[in-house]
């Protein structure tokens, strides 16, 4: 997996079940961590901007419009033109640091995208799309 590649989150990749196991925790399946949000049917990613601050965006429905570089931290590679993540102001290079609150710090880009992957698919969308 190079850094030039990217990924979109529509759910179209393929794989198997991610399980992480730390001492004295149970385990639990990765894609359970991201996917239920506080507010119901919603999709928080948050961003870490120019400048260092943090930025969180909701989506409510997919396609995301929003494709990531294939290396942690993901970066924004572009946000499609008409699409919702330009519609919420998502800007090229932003890195995305955290999914429903899941702290990405520490996880393999094989993580992450399991992570995101499970949290989208959890939103109302076209799934002609999707």
């Amino acid at each position: 997996m190079g850094g030039n590649g990217s990924t979109c989150c529509t759910g179209k990749e393929e794989g198997g079940t991610v399980h992480v196991i730390t001492p004295l925790q149970p385990a639990e399946p990765i894609e359970s961590q991201a996917t239920a949000s506080p507010g119901g049917s919603q999709l928080e990613l948050t961003f870490r901007v120019e400048g260092g601050s943090e930025t969180p965006v909701i989506f409510n429905s997919r396609p995301l419009g929003l494709d990531l570089m294939r290396q942690m931290p993901m970066k924004v590679k572009r946000a499609h033109a008409g699409g919702m993540a330009e519609a919420l102001g998502i800007k090229e290079g932003w890195a995305l640091i955290k999914i429903n609150g899941v702290n990405l710090e520490g996880k393999t880009l094989s993580q992450a995208q399991v992570i995101l992957k499970h949290a989208a698919l959890a939103l109302p969308g076209d799934d002609a799309k999707a």
